[in-house]
């Protein structure tokens, strides 16, 4: 395994330091003991000196303990488009209690995404309030942006509205940039109490209304590797994809076996493929065959560092930015139909109730005999006499068969506790000139749930096969909700009359009921989104703590070695498995440890102790590497369909729609529309119809005199009022029986209020207001 040279966690660097004097330990002694390359070791130096100055730790004679001290806090600094600023807390504990509100004065230096020493200064009702003392680490080396000149000086004004600082950039920095132009810029100074960071551009994007630039955008402004180095794109010209007959010797010859892929319309890395046979004793046994991709990308290799670097692939709707050059992804790895593929099988077998009562993990070769769409296969199982049952009769058996054991599969599941978030997703459909010409719910069918019940199947089998080797593995894991978090939604659910409750020996059941009853309400996509954000975020480590919302307690991810990163290293790890058995005596060489029944034979380590001990510590920062990826994949994919969804409705301004109130704030309330999947703000100053006030316990506002309330879960009507299409923000006004309900003549003047959710509108923005020399005067950035 190949650790990346990353940012060290502060958090981690300070828990590691001995607590007492007597147990001080040098700078170098605590890199060995952390194992970190020759890059960390400078990160290194320069925390513990951050440290010792801001009073976290202390030293002496070049030896460091850590400092107890109550007031002091490591944190990551938020800031919303209106100016205001947060520290959430890194320590787990800590975070629970709360983030810290920054005054503008007491943000210093930092920028949004820093992380930060916080000093507690206040103890209010309302939450804590600090003070920053230091930056650890800079979260924005480049920053997007919009370029233009202010008077003598040039200077770029941040996409990112987070972003509170306009940069000034010289004269021989510029790269030729044309007012107005989008541009990439290094920073080259960050912000001091008296100036303004300064930079230099180092792409021009080009014009802001060129198609295609909002992806370019956000491919930097989340720092999306996408370029693969040229010694990349060289070792995968070298791989050849011819197979061998040594290698072939080598594994399970499935060749023969009926065997297909079933994907997306426009999918081409073609992570899977299943087949399915009927045994003489009554059982049937399901294969789950995943693209071989460790046979490939060999560790400590270009190919592996730099797929270690993006940790996974990352869709957007007309492009992908694949972790693997296209010659693996599409080529080599992809499981096409028609062609001999090498693969890693999970063959499990099942009883009549979908039961795993044996299996083989192995090395395979597989040749699949058809590339099935969703669509094709979910109109096989709804109509078996249709035309497309017809068209693949070869195919039809099996598929029929595939539904039977998903339907068990699903029927377990729910026994057990496991939850279905069955939450409607947005699609974007372009028309022939490549212009946006909907947002529509994406299709779920029984063809999604048939190969989601199979690859939750391989990935618990896996899982639960390594844990029980005591081998060490990459879990993927879902702690329990916060008790708080719960509390609030139960508040929340209990207002619409449901009653939720996650007391009994499945906690999962009240989700479950919960979901049950709400189907088909009118509240139920919002309260579902809600439970959901009730939740904790899943993510990998070797530490294994079960994942509560399948209701397992060994979970993996096996199942996409060509787009997710952690699938590679548990496929390695199984192959390292694999390769004990044929070392050591004759009792081990006659073991294979890819079946089910070495489970009861193997009583002693299948690797040697230090063996062990470097791959948790190696797991461990792998796991971090590949969580951290996939939030920034998360929100990148999630920022551009929000910019899709802005760009469609603005070619709706004036038009009218039917929505539901997903939120409710002080300012105003978000409708989400029913038919385009758009969520945008009524703000509170453009109802007319009297004085609202607003509950914050109970989610809603009401009218003072009349007592009509705006609640969650309220079905109304609304109209495209402004759009923000950078900022992704939408305005609508609330209408009633053909009429909006604001006076136009009062609204003619007002400026756009677009906000976001937890934020005021932008009118009511709070700018930092630092003062700067007379050599700085570059105007402070403008609010939308």
């Amino acid at each position: 395994m190949t650790l990346i040279t990353a940012d060290l966690s502060p958090q981690k660097i300070l828990q590691a330091l001995p607590k007492s004097r007597d147990r001080a330990i040098c700078a170098s002694d605590l890199a060995d003991a952390l194992m970190l390359t020759e890059a960390q070791r400078a990160q290194l130096a320069a925390l513990l000196e951050k440290f010792e100055r801001t009073g976290l730790a202390a030293i002496k004679g070049e030896r460091y303990w850590r400092k107890p001290n109550p007031a002091l806090f490591i944190g990551t600094l938020r800031c919303t488009r209106t100016g205001y600023a947060f520290v959430v807390p890194d320590d787990e504990h800590e975070r629970k209690r709360g983030d810290f509100f920054i005054h503008e004065k007491n943000s210093g230096a930092a920028m949004q995404g820093d992380k930060v020493i916080v000093r507690l200064t206040a103890q209010a009702a309302r939450g804590r309030e600090g003070r920053i003392e230091s930056v650890l680490q800079r979260a924005n080396k480049t920053i997007v942006g919009r370029f233009y000149k202010a008077g003598k000086e040039n200077i770029v004004s941040p996409i990112d509205a987070r972003l509170l600082f306009d940069i000034v950039i010289a004269a021989t920095d510029t790269l030729n940039a044309n007012q107005g132009d989008i541009v990439n810029v290094e920073i080259t100074r960050p912000p001091a109490a008296r100036y303004l960071p300064t930079g230099r551009v180092i792409e021009v994007l080009g014009d802001e209304h060129a198609q295609g630039i909002d992806i370019e955008i956000i491919i930097r402004k989340h720092r999306l590797p996408h370029i693969f180095p040229d010694a990349v794109l060289q070792e995968a010209a070298n791989i050849s994809a011819k197979i061998g007959a040594d290698e072939i010797n080598k594994r399970v010859d499935l060749r023969s076996q009926l065997t297909l892929t079933i994907d997306g319309e426009t999918a081409k890395d073609f992570d899977d493929a299943v087949s399915l046979e009927r045994l003489a004793n009554g059982r049937v046994r399901l294969g789950v065959h995943i693209a071989d991709v460790s046979h490939y990308v060999r560790e400590g290799s270009a190919l592996d560092e730099e797929a270690l670097r993006r940790g996974t692939s990352v869709y957007f709707p007309e492009r992908a930015i694949p972790m693997l050059p296209e010659a693996l992804s599409n080529e080599i790895c992809s499981l096409k139909p028609q062609v001999d593929r090498l693969t890693l099988s999970a063959l499990m077998e099942l009883d009549h109730k979908g039961k795993v009562v044996d299996y083989q993990l192995a090395p395979t070769i597989i040749h699949s005999a058809a590339r099935m769409t969703y669509t094709a296969v979910n109109e096989i199982i709804s109509n078996p006499e249709g035309e497309t049952a017809i068209a693949h009769t070869h195919l039809k058996a099996m598929i029929l068969q595939m539904h039977e054991v998903a339907r068990l599969l699903i029927g377990r599941r729910e026994e057990r506790g496991a939850i279905d978030f069955d939450l409607p997703e947005a699609e974007v459909r372009f028309n022939d000139e490549g212009q946006i010409g909907g947002i529509v719910r994406s299709e779920r069918n029984i063809a999604h749930r048939l190969i989601e019940e199979f690859m939750l199947l391989a990935n618990e089998t896996v899982a639960k096969h390594l844990e029980r080797l005591k081998v060490p593995s990459l879990y993927r894991i879902h702690d329990e909700p916060n008790p708080l978090k719960v509390e609030e939604f139960a508040e929340i659910a209990s207002s619409f009359g449901h009653n939720f409750s996650m007391n009994g020996p499945l906690p999962q059941r009240g989700f479950q009921h919960l979901a049950r009853e709400i189907a088909g309400q009118p509240e139920e996509r919002m309260l579902s989104y809600l439970m959901l954000r009730s939740m904790q975020r899943a993510k990998y480590t070797p530490k294994n703590v079960g994942h509560f919302g399948l209701a397992m307690k060994s979970y993996t991810h096996f199942t996409s070695p060509i787009r997710r990163y952690p699938d590679l290293i548990v496929h390695r790890i199984l192959r390292e498995v694999f390769a004990q058995g044929k070392r050591g005596d004759e009792e081990w060489q006659a073991l294979d440890l890819g079946r089910k029944y070495a489970l009861k034979k193997v009583d002693w380590p299948v690797f040697a102790e230090d063996r062990e001990a470097a791959m948790r510590r190696e797991l461990e920062a792998i796991g971090e590497q590949a969580s951290l990826r996939e939030r920034a994949a998360d929100e990148a994919e999630r920022e551009l369909m929000d910019w899709r969804k802005a760009d469609f409705i603005a070619q709706h301004i004036g038009d009218e729609f039917d929505g539901v109130i997903t939120s409710v704030k002080d300012f105003g309330f978000y409708v989400e529309l029913n038919e385009v999947f758009v969520e945008g703000l009524v703000h509170i100053s453009t109802l007319r119809d009297g004085v609202y006030e607003y509950n914050e316990r109970k989610h809603f506002l009401k009218e003072k005199r009349s007592g009509r309330k705006l609640q969650l879960g309220e079905v109304v009507r609304v109209a495209v009022d402004r759009v923000d299409r950078q900022q992704h923000l939408i305005d609508f006004s609330l209408v009633e029986t053909g009429k909006k309900v604001f006076a136009d003549k009062k609204t003619e003047n007002r400026k756009p209020t677009f906000g976001g959710k937890n934020e005021k509108p932008s009118f009511a923005r709070k700018k930092p207001k630092k003062k700067l020399k007379k050599s700085d005067k570059a105007k402070k950035r403008k609010t939308a």
